[in-house]
């Protein structure tokens, strides 16, 4: 059985409900996704989840740059150099040095493994969606595209700046709580 620390109760009002709340299903989803995917990865094609995201992206914009791929896969540009660095000693991305940015591109051995991995990751796709109809899968990617137009938004957000009625408290969190500084 889990056990959960004991804490100060926390009052109701501040209490999140994980299963409503849509940031917490979100990023559980995308943990248990990205988990998964990157433990088969692994095991059936030697890269982790940070090379198949490189993979990805140079099969769709070949002769890009790290600072695209990064932006384009929400990673780490230091993530992505240091892939790449372990892709091409692996022979699976040629990067050109000759050019100021350093266009990337796959090789074939690059995109045959591309190849390979995309089909188990549409197979992973289509049993995610199990029980869906197309017209589900319609509203879902809607739903999806809507909600990452909004990113910029939620993230440009400071409750220092919010009104007084509508703001949350800053700098009042307990000290070892989460979210005390």
């Amino acid at each position: 059985m889990l056990m959960r620390p004991k804490k100060k109760p926390i009052p109701k009002q501040t209490l999140l409900d994980t299963s409503t709340y849509v940031p917490a299903l979100l990023s559980t989803l995308n943990n248990r996704l990205t988990s998964g995917a990157s433990d088969l990865y692994l095991t059936y094609f030697g890269i982790g989840i940070n090379e198949w995201r490189i993979l990805t992206v140079l099969a769709r914009w070949p002769e890009c740059n790290a600072k695209f791929v990064s932006e384009e896969s929400a990673t780490h540009v230091s993530v992505i150099s240091r892939s790449l660095r372990e892709m091409q000693n692996k022979g699976l991305v040629d990067i050109d040095a000759s050019v100021w940015q350093r266009s990337l591109s796959l090789t074939p051995q690059g995109q045959a493994l591309y190849d390979q991995i995309a089909r188990v990751a549409l197979i992973r796709e289509s049993l995610l969606l199990e029980g869906f109809t197309p017209e589900d899968k319609e509203v879902l990617l809607d739903l999806l595209k809507r909600l990452s137009r909004n990113i910029d938004l939620v993230n440009a957000y400071d409750p220092a700046e919010d009104d007084q009625e509508n703001s949350l408290p800053v700098g009042t969190a307990e000290e070892g709580a989460p979210g005390a500084r």
